[in-house]
C-alpha cells in the first residue's frame, strides 16, 4: 500500500496536481512536508503549535507542533480496522450500533434546536457524545475478547441466572475494592452515567447509533459483576410500587414532603426532589366519567360499527399515578368526540427496568404486558397510550425480544391525526377565522375565512403570511 501511495504522489507532483480532495489530507499527513515544502510546513507547525501545543486534536494529522517530537501519521499505519477485526464476528453482528458508528460527529453540536446529544451540550466532553459512547464500547467489547472472554455468552448466563448469596457477596467485594483495582469497564460505566437514554442518537444520528440500547447490555453486565447502587432497585421497581402507594396517596405525599424523609432519601438513595402522587387519584376522578369497564368477553361480542366508537387507553406509570390529570382530560376529550373510553388495567410498562440494564426483569416484564395488549389488540379497538416515551418503548424494546408482538399502540397525535375520521366529527361544519392567513405553497389564494376541512388538507404545505397577494 505505501509502494502505491508514493508512486501516487509521484506522479500527480510531476502533473503539478493535488494528492488529496475534500478528505484523505489526515491520513496522508506524512507526504505534507514535500507537498507545501520545508518553509511552508514549518509555518504549519508554527500555527499548530500557537493553538495546539500539546498536540491533543487530531494528533500527527496534518503537521505536530514545532517544539514537538511526535510523528505524523503514517500511511500504512494502524487503522480502526485493525481494532474492529480483533472482536469476533457475532460479537460485532451484536452490538452493531456501537460498531457502525463511522465518526462523522454530529452528535458533536450545541444547537439547541437539536435533539441530540444533551449530555454532551452540558458537559462539552466528547465521550459523553454517541460517537465516544459507541468508541469506548469498542474498546471494551475488543479488551474482553483479547482476554479470551466472550461477550454473548456473558450475557446469556446473566439472563438465564438465578442469582445467589455468594453472588451477591462477590458483587459488593469488587465494588468495595473497584477503587483499588483498574478495570477499564469503570471508564465506560462513567461514560454510561451521563446519557439520559433519550434515544435522539437512535433517530438523528444518520447512521442511528443507538445508545441506550447497547447502554442497557453494559449495564446488565457490568452489575454481574459490580453491585449496583440502591437507588437502581428503587427505579427497576417503581411500577410495582405505585398501585400500593396510590392506595394512600396524601399520606404518601405526607412523608415525601417530610424534610427528615427528603434528606434520608438523598443520603441514602440518591433520589431528590421525589415527584408527589396524583390526589385525587385517576380511579377517583375517572368515577364522575361512568367509563365502559374493561371485559374483554364484552368488547369481543360487539359489532364492527359498535367497535369504531370505543377507545382503549394503555395506562403508564407516570401519568397515571403522578399526572392524572392529563389522563382524565384525554378521556374527556375522547368522549367529547363521541367516542367510548376504555380504561386497561394498569400493566407494567418496563421502561425504567431496560434504561437501568435490569434486562431479565425487563424480559419477563415485556413478555407478560406484550402478551396481554396482543390479546386486546385482537379487538381491532384502537389503543392509544399517553405518554409518548412508554408508548414507543412497545414499537422498540418489546419487538427486540423476538416474541412475535405485533400490536400497536398509538400516541394521542397519531390517533388525532388531521386525516383521520376523527377530527372530521366536530369540524365538518365549523368555519374558523384566522388572524393569519394561511397559504399552501402552491400559492392557493387566501382568505380570512375558510372551511375548517380546508384548512385542514393545507396544513401539510403551508406558509404563514399576512394578507398574502
Amino acid at each position: 500500500m505505501h509502494q502505491i501511495s508514493d508512486q501516487v504522489v509521484a506522479l500527480v507532483a510531476k502533473y503539478d496536481g493535488l494528492m488529496w480532495g475534500e478528505h484523505g489530507k489526515g491520513f496522508r499527513s506524512e507526504y505534507g512536508p514535500e507537498f507545501f515544502g520545508d518553509e511552508l510546513f514549518t509555518q504549519l507547525r508554527r500555527v499548530k503549535g500557537a493553538f495546539d501545543p500539546l498536540n491533543k486534536m487530531n494528533p500527527g494529522k496534518i503537521c505536530t507542533p514545532l517544539t514537538s517530537e511526535d510523528e505524523l501519521v503514517k500511511v500504512a499505519g494502524v487503522k480502526r480496522a485493525h481494532f474492529d477485526r480483533q472482536i469476533p464476528v457475532t460479537v460485532r453482528d451484536s452490538f452493531s450500533g456501537a460498531m457502525e458508528c463511522n465518526g462523522n460527529g454530529l452528535c458533536f453540536n450545541y444547537d439547541t434546536s437539536s435533539p441530540m446529544c444533551p449530555s454532551m451540550k452540558v458537559l462539552a466532553d466528547r465521550r459523553h457524545s454517541p460517537k465516544g459512547r459507541a468508541g469506548i464500547v469498542r474498546e471494551w467489547l475488543r479488551q474482553l475478547s483479547e482476554q479470551g472472554l466472550d461477550v454473548l455468552d456473558l450475557e446469556s448466563k446473566t439472563l438465564e441466572s438465578n442469582g445467589s448469596l455468594k453472588g451477591m457477596l462477590d458483587r459488593v467485594r469488587n465494588r468495595l475494592n473497584q477503587r483499588h483495582e483498574y478495570d477499564f469497564s469503570h471508564e465506560v460505566y462513567e461514560a454510561m452515567q451521563g446519557c439520559l437514554a433519550c434515544k435522539a442518537c437512535a433517530t438523528q444520528c444518520p447512521i442511528k447509533v443507538d445508545v441506550p440500547d447497547f447502554r442497557a447490555r453494559f449495564l446488565n453486565l457490568y452489575h454481574s459483576r459490580y453491585q449496583r447502587p440502591l437507588k437502581d432497585y428503587f427505579v427497576a421497581n417503581i411500577e410495582s410500587l405505585l398501585p400500593v402507594m396510590a392506595t394512600s396517596p396524601k399520606l404518601v405525599n405526607g412523608v415525601l414532603n417530610a424534610k427528615w424523609v427528603q434528606s434520608l432519601v438523598a443520603n441514602s438513595i440518591g433520589y431528590l426532589d421525589a415527584p408527589l402522587m396524583s390526589s385525587p387519584t385517576l380511579k377517583a376522578r375517572l368515577k364522575a366519567q361512568q367509563l365502559v369497564p374493561f371485559d374483554m368477553q364484552k368488547l369481543s361480542a360487539l359489532s364492527e360499527e359498535q367497535k369504531q366508537e370505543h377507545l382503549i387507553i394503555v395506562q403508564d406509570p407516570f401519568t397515571s399515578y403522578y399526572d392524572a390529570s392529563v389522563v382524565d382530560d384525554f378521556v374527556s376529550l375522547a368522549v367529547k368526540l363521541g367516542f367510548k373510553p376504555v380504561i386497561l388495567p394498569f400493566k407494567p410498562n418496563g421502561k425504567a427496568q431496560h434504561i437501568k440494564g435490569f434486562l431479565k426483569k425487563f424480559n419477563a416484564t415485556a413478555s407478560s404486558t406484550g402478551e396481554f395488549l396482543q390479546q386486546v389488540s385482537s379487538l381491532s379497538i384502537p389503543m392509544v397510550g399517553v405518554d409518548p416515551a412508554l408508548v414507543l418503548c412497545y414499537r422498540d424494546e418489546y419487538r427486540h425480544l423476538d416474541k412475535g408482538f405485533d400490536f400497536d399502540v398509538l400516541t394521542v397525535h397519531e390517533w388525532l391525526l388531521p386525516s383521520s375520521s376523527i377530527v372530521s366529527l366536530f369540524i365538518q361544519q365549523a368555519t374558523i377565522r384566522l388572524g393569519i392567513c394561511l397559504r399552501t405553497v402552491r400559492k392557493r389564494p387566501c382568505c380570512r375565512t375558510r372551511k375548517r376541512s380546508g384548512v385542514l388538507s393545507s396544513l401539510t404545505l403551508v406558509a404563514a403570511c399576512r394578507r398574502y397577494q
